[in-house]
């Protein structure tokens, strides 16, 4: 049976979860199982777009950041720029 890591989002909407139980915390490639809608389809645009997609998890009701920089192939994702929300940040 699978684990899967947190489920990750962009722009507010589910992309998909991480593979193998990972909580990515540093740069690196990540496998995911990416969600059919409109989160996976807007946070490929916007990577096909502009280079980058700015994405986030939430662990310990804390918001992790991170850059989406490249799809090398489908259901692997190039992870950078971690960046763990402030406690009491809006």
């Amino acid at each position: 049976m699978d684990s899967y890591g947190p489920e990750f989002l962009f722009d507010g909407m589910p992309v998909g979860l991480f593979k193998a139980g990972a909580v990515p915390v540093r740069d690196g490639s990540y496998a995911y199982v990416p969600f059919r809608g409109p989160g996976d389809y807007k946070m490929q645009l916007r990577l096909k777009e502009s280079g980058s997609a700015l994405c986030y998890y939430i662990v310990e009701k804390q918001r992790v950041f991170f850059t989406v920089c490249a799809c090398p192939k489908y259901g692997v994702l190039q992870l950078a720029a971690f960046l763990r929300e402030q406690p009491g940040a809006p």
